[in-house]
């Protein structure tokens, strides 16, 4: 089959009779449901044709997943709109009857949600899914879905895309991309009516009208609009509805499904999630999953956030000291092959040493008090063939071969050939032999 150029939706675009559903919602937690319920329509043109907002009440018994609400939207149980809600199954009929109104006929209804797969679809589908199955239904006027941040992010030469940014930040978050693509926060001043939620005990971005209009006019602009037509733009609801159906039958035969071979099941019905480990009440944390901080960081795109979780700054500020000591404070000195393969070796000397307590010399002898007065009575500075390495201990670097080579040759005119003529006591051939490693079938000079 050739490869499609234009969306499943293109006969309804050609025809212009689609209408596009903003939807945006805010709940309370998966034990409470919605709280609010927003709607704009927008038509073939991209104008807008209307729009709905309603709180909702939970039912009395709800529990709500207070610390979720406080850092996503603000509202709980007294916040005075959602006491003086409707509850759910009015508001559902509303939406339903706006749904209606504006999609009714030969219209082909889009919902647009922002990230909405696993936001939106997902609470609405739970609505008439499961607390609500039979009573409530989707309105089946809106036939596709569409995504505007996958849009945006799936199409490069969009000019919101990450790619084509001129501001350097990255991401798809609503507020994000909205300040982006107007230079400016995203709150009631993009509605129509501000003073819609001027008087409101909850203001801001996280109200779902505002998002719902927010997302309204990125996605009518001509940088996002000419996408919408594509192929990766708009898919099937009833395809989406398929696999959460299928999710869901998943789940409920978990709960039946006998445990493997080997293992017993001794459960307890009387059983009770212990209250430090419960989503709700005061002994309670937030809800399952990554913190808000972390799905932000991951919506936004910010890698250096996410990489911050793992790596403290403190852990960052030590790399940076000890690397700047080592790159520009700590005096170093060039050394080639020859001078590293004596460092080296001298250091893994010293530590022998210093792990097994003994000297490490040709006799190897135990240190003890009578021999370390003998070592000092027998000092090599006194000896003319002795190299002091004053100097070079002063630029942190350790006696190498080729202080040793001219230590030996007073007057030698080739200091490049090793005489060891006036070593009688063997002091530069000991030290040689212990700082040149040989090679296979090799033996040090005095051998």
């Amino acid at each position: 089959a050739p490869k499609r150029s234009v969306s499943i939706a293109d006969e309804a675009f050609k025809n212009e009779k689609i209408v596009f559903a903003h939807v945006d919602v805010e709940d309370g937690g998966p034990f409470c449901g919605l709280l609010q319920l927003s709607a704009v329509f927008m038509g073939h043109d991209f104008k807008v044709l209307g729009w709905f907002d309603r709180f909702i009440k939970p039912r009395d018994n709800a529990i709500w997943n207070e610390e979720g609400c406080r850092l996503s939207h603000g509202y709980t149980k007294d916040t005075p709109e959602i006491v003086n809600a409707n509850n759910i199954e009015v508001v559902w009929k509303e939406f339903a009857d706006e749904v209606e109104k504006h999609v009714g006929g030969d219209k082909v209804g889009v919902l647009v949600a922002w990230a909405g797969k696993g936001s939106e679809i997902s609470k609405m589908f739970n609505v008439v899914e499961d607390t609500h199955k039979g009573t409530l239904f989707f309105p089946k006027e809106l036939v596709y879905f569409c995504d505007p941040a996958k849009v945006i992010g799936h199409y490069k030469s969009c000019r919101l895309h990450d790619d084509k940014r001129t501001s350097g930040r990255k991401g798809y978050g609503l507020g994000l991309v909205y300040c982006e693509a107007f230079g400016k926060e995203m709150d009631a001043g993009c509605l129509p009516d501000p003073s819609h939620v001027a008087n409101a005990s909850q203001k801001g971005a996280h109200n779902s009208i505002v998002d719902t209009f927010g997302q309204a006019q990125i996605f009518a602009d001509p940088r996002v609009n000419k996408f919408i037509n594509k192929p990766a733009s708009i898919e099937k609801i009833s395809d989406i509805w398929k696999a959460k159906q299928q999710q869901k039958v998943e789940a409920k035969a978990e709960i039946s499904r006998p445990v493997p071979n080997g293992y017993i099941d001794e459960g307890d019905d009387n059983w009770q999630l212990p209250k430090t480990n419960q989503y709700h009440g005061y002994g309670g944390g937030g809800v399952a999953g990554p913190s808000s901080a972390v799905t932000t960081a991951c919506n936004n795109r910010e890698l250096a956030d996410l990489f911050m979780f793992f790596i403290t700054m403190e852990m960052l500020e030590t790399i940076a000291k000890e690397t700047n000591r080592y790159g520009n404070e700590q005096p170093m000195k060039p050394a080639d092959a020859v001078e590293w393969r004596a460092r080296y070796f001298a250091e893994e000397e010293t530590g022998a040493d210093e792990a097994s307590g003994a000297t490490t010399d040709d006799s190897s002898t135990v240190d003890t008090p009578e021999s370390e007065a003998a070592a000092d009575d027998d000092d090599e500075s006194q000896d003319p063939d002795y190299a002091s390495d004053e100097d070079d201990e002063d630029e942190g670097m350790i006696l190498g071969i080729a202080d040793l080579i001219d230590a030996d040759s007073d007057d030698d005119d080739d200091d490049s050939v090793l005489s060891f003529d006036d070593d009688p006591d063997g002091k530069v051939r000991g030290k040689l032999r212990r700082l040149i490693p040989l090679k296979r079938g090799e033996t040090h000079p005095e051998q």
